[in-house]
């Protein structure tokens, strides 16, 4: 049997060792357009189980369609450092992602740390962090030791929150086993393993996301007789 792979002994399904699956999931801008419910339905006839979603104008469009779908669904808003070309600071687009997704079953809003065209600013993102969960949404970070490691100085000061990393492969990963810790975090949360691509007619991202698998059933008298 396949690593990580489900696998019956008579009647009893099992798991084999490692104890997590890996979740699919996109994420989305407003690049690729306003979302379609038979874009989702075909998401998930793919086995993609979440979406996240960017703070944009079509961010409540979006967020709307995942929601009557019944696709678990996340946010993320990009940081510019200093003041965006709108004229916003990074806690006015927390500020107003957050807005947007109240009334939303959104479990998380990831901060997007990758503006490489403004001096990073660490009481920026800490104002951030603050704002979320100030209301209760759980801030993580969106980032890739490519941006982190020269911009921050690979400062550990956000390592307790989750960590969404972006690092592209050739191929899907089946673990996290080979993620090289930085910035104090020893696993991402979710992977960003494959940049901009087509998935049921809609631009997309690629993700994965460890899933704990269920505790293995105890066989009864005559399901282990069976297995013999």
């Amino acid at each position: 049997t396949d690593e990580g792979a489900c696998r019956r002994d008579g009647a009893v399904q099992r798991w084999d060792e490692p104890d997590f699956a890996m979740r699919l999931g996109t994420d989305l801008s407003q690049h690729g357009g306003s979302l379609s419910a038979t874009t989702v339905q075909c998401w998930k006839d793919e086995g993609i189980s979440f979406a996240i979603v960017q703070y944009s104008v079509l961010m409540t469009q979006q967020l709307q369609v995942l929601a009557e779908a019944g696709m678990e669904a996340e946010a993320y808003v990009y940081l510019y450092w200093g003041t965006s070309p709108w004229g916003q600071t990074p806690l006015d687009r927390t500020r107003a992602a957050l807005t947007f997704i109240k009334h939303f079953n959104v479990k998380r809003l990831w901060l997007d740390c990758e503006d490489t065209d403004h001096a990073y600013r660490e009481g920026q993102l800490v104002e951030c962090v603050d704002a979320c969960q100030r209301v209760g949404i759980e801030p993580g970070i969106y980032t890739g030791a490519w941006w982190w490691v020269p911009h921050t100085a690979n400062s550990h000061v956000f390592a307790f929150l989750p960590l969404w990393d972006a690092r592209y492969v050739d191929e899907q990963p089946s673990n996290m086993d080979d993620f090289e810790s930085y910035g104090g975090w020893e696993k991402p949360e979710i992977w960003q393993w494959h940049n901009t691509t087509t998935l049921c007619g809609h631009s997309v991202d690629l993700n994965v996301m460890e899933d704990e698998m269920p505790e293995p059933t105890q066989p009864t008298e005559t399901e282990a007789l069976r297995a013999l």
